[in-house]
């Protein structure tokens, strides 16, 4: 039986250096926000997203998070890399200072291959997410969200499809498979729960006092 592939064998080699932020920690959790807006944006986008929508994306972002001084930190490292590599002058910008914070995150998220840019006939410049980035993003949105499993769904949809009755149009073959990935789902979810209930038990419990949790506990175990 052939060996799995690693995944990074089909990862950008540099992916996860856009979190190797040169002592600017801070960076790390802009970059990630910035992505899972941008993920928000394509999920559903079919054609891409325009680089200017982009830009007021993440120029939006900066602002609301006040953000924009350290980039600019950042950025100061970055240029003086480059003048050390390369002396001669570049021509000086007529951006805002924060479109062009905006264009030098942007330019990061391509270097490291979280987005790709391509350009149509009429040049314009479109910005996608690569299938890899999909899949990281919805993951790393999951724990941003941390939404409760829907175990009892999951269970349902299982039952539904191996006991709904048998229509013209019935795949045995699919409805096993879906089935099949509905359990396997809430066997990791228990799985997960087990080895995490003490985490789960400390979230649910920060910042409550003995007697909104004894409250809480009544109200539960009441209508139990």
């Amino acid at each position: 039986m052939a060996a799995n592939a690693n995944p990074f064998d089909v990862l950008p080699v540099n992916l996860f250096n856009l979190f190797a932020t040169l002592g600017y920690a801070s960076l790390q959790r802009h970059y990630m926000a910035i992505l899972l807006r941008l993920y928000t944006l394509a999920e559903f986008n079919r054609h891409g997203l325009t680089r200017e929508s982009v830009i007021a994306e993440i120029v939006d972002y900066l602002k609301t998070e006040q953000a924009e001084a350290e980039v600019a930190a950042a950025m100061a490292v970055d240029s003086g890399a480059e003048r050390a590599a390369d002396p001669d002058p570049q021509p000086a910008t007529t951006q805002k200072p924060e479109h062009e914070y905006a264009a030098f995150l942007l330019r990061r998220l391509a270097e490291t291959g979280w987005i790709d840019r391509e350009q149509t006939a009429d040049y314009t410049e479109l910005i996608t997410l690569p299938d890899y980035a999909f899949t990281l993003l919805e993951a790393l949105r999951v724990i941003q969200e941390q939404k409760p499993r829907e175990f009892k769904g999951q269970l349902y949809t299982a039952h539904q499809l191996l006991t709904s009755s048998r229509g013209k149009d019935f795949s045995p073959a699919l409805a096993l498979t879906q089935a099949y990935e509905n359990v396997r789902q809430v066997v990791r979810g228990l799985n997960e729960l087990n080895q995490n209930i003490r985490r789960y038990i400390e979230r649910a419990t920060r910042g409550r006092d003995a007697a909104e949790l004894l409250r809480l506990q009544f109200d539960d175990y009441s209508q139990t």
